[in-house]
């Protein structure tokens, strides 16, 4: 260490929060100082924050710009803050790419971190949804994880999503949206995908990818709701017949993006039980929970998340019940996973004529019957797929709880496990679908 950089350290120890915020401006380029200065220093006040900045700022680690994004104050490390930031947190100097057989600068400059005007709003965006799941993690479950910038992710080739979250073995793309793309952009980037999917390198990846598509920049329910729908149409129009197992998507708002995160960490770091596993599990009737057909996800080219075998038919069946209906493979999708639009869509189509008859019945668990008819209405036809809520399983037994959608948005169940005699349900419409309400006669 040098003597410039042994009084950058001694400038710097005096103040260790300051360590902290010049690795967040390292880590994600640009940041508002009302964004990040309160979380470090837990100060609020508008004074104290400027103090702050101006001190970092006269000290060279820092520059700021009120000039780039109306009613910002934005801060930008410079490559002085970028040597405090690698002496602190030994970051190596040189790094070896196997790719390219070279040696390259172990860090950024400022130069390299620096966003263009055009992208700075999009990029505020980003970052606060990056803070806002680091506050989750720090609160819940304090999980190692790594962050990748779009300009600096290295582990895809084929597809530059706006950034890259690894946590455990899932790779979270992430796409954060301001609702500024057209339809036929949407389609663009899910094409895409598609090829990236079709790709030697996807085939290679041996982690979990999900994307997580946030609707930003939004403020009114009604055009959240019409923007998920429409990204949604887009992924279905490009992607349903191509995704694998090991892909997902997720649309929605910051902060149910930022639950669903949140559950799927706790889930594969917890060691209780599901809760959907826990109610599957007593679902009684000689129902058992066991372990996924390998023979049909096989065939299928996907994974389920359970299945339901029935062990003695003869007990609860007031006819003889065929192989097939003894057999539910099952899917949570409370979380309107598109994957699980993928299997309903090509669950029938995976099997030759002959294979029909002993095809299983495939069950989706969805998290609310109206919004569940929106999200498969034009897949509804498909035969041997069932749908049902976690609600409607603990309450009912499961001849009652499954049901199917009718094209018209009204709802029908069994009345017994011979899966013949249906009921219909009365009083069921879909908001939007136009549904004539009828009297039903002879309702068990």
């Amino acid at each position: 260490m040098n003597m410039a950089e042994t009084k950058i350290i001694q400038t710097l120890d005096k103040n260790p929060s300051d360590y902290k915020l010049l690795r967040y401006l390292y880590l994600y380029r640009v940041l508002d100082s009302k964004q990040i200065v309160p979380i470090i220093y837990k100060v609020s006040d508008e004074r104290l924050i400027n103090n702050i900045v101006i001190r970092l700022k006269r000290g060279g680690f820092i520059t700021t710009s009120k000039l780039d994004l109306p009613h910002h104050q934005l801060l930008y490390i410079t490559n002085k803050g970028i040597t405090a930031v690698k002496l602190k947190y030994e970051l190596l100097t040189e790094i070896w790419d196997e790719r390219t057989q070279t040696y390259h600068p172990g860090y950024h400059t400022a130069a390299e971190l620096k966003v263009k005007k055009r992208f700075l709003d999009h990029q505020i965006h980003l970052n606060q949804f990056m803070l806002n799941f680091q506050k989750h993690n720090a609160s819940n479950y304090h999980v190692n994880w790594r962050y990748y910038d779009e300009a600096f992710i290295s582990s895809y080739q084929t597809i530059r999503p706006d950034a890259l979250l690894q946590v455990l073995n899932n790779d979270y793309l992430i796409e954060l949206d301001m609702a500024t793309e057209t339809k036929q952009q949407l389609v663009e980037k899910w094409q895409r995908y598609a090829r990236f999917l079709k790709s030697a390198e996807f085939s290679m990846h041996n982690r979990q990818i999900i994307v997580l598509f946030v609707c930003d920049n939004l403020t009114k329910d009604i055009k959240i709701k019409r923007r998920i729908e429409l990204v949604r149409h887009t992924i279905k129009e490009v992607l349903s017949e191509v995704m694998p197992s090991n892909f997902e998507i997720i649309v929605n708002c910051p902060d149910v993006i930022l639950k669903y995160v949140d559950k799927q960490i706790s889930t594969l770091m917890s060691t209780s039980k599901p809760l959907t596993r826990t109610i599957l599990e007593n679902i009684g009737d000689n129902w058992i929970l066991t372990l996924p057909n390998e023979k049909i996800e096989e065939k299928l080219n996907k994974t389920f998340d359970y299945q339901l075998t029935l062990l003695n038919m003869n007990k609860v069946a007031k006819v003889p019940l065929t192989e097939r209906s003894q057999i539910f493979m099952v899917d949570d999708a409370t979380d309107r996973q598109l994957s699980t639009y993928s299997k309903v869509k090509l669950f029938n189509k995976s099997f030759s004529y002959l294979e029909k008859k002993s095809i299983p019945f495939y069950l989706v668990i969805i998290k609310d019957i109206d919004q569940g008819y929106w999200d498969y209405y034009d897949v509804l036809d498909t035969k041997n797929v069932f749908f049902t809520t976690l609600k409607r399983l603990k309450k009912f037994p499961l001849y009652k709880a499954i049901f199917r959608y009718q094209w018209d948005g009204r709802v029908t169940h069994f009345d017994d496990y011979s899966w013949k005699n249906i009921i219909w349900e009365p009083g069921y419409d879909p908001r939007g679908s136009n549904v004539i309400r009828y009297k039903v006669k002879n309702q068990k």
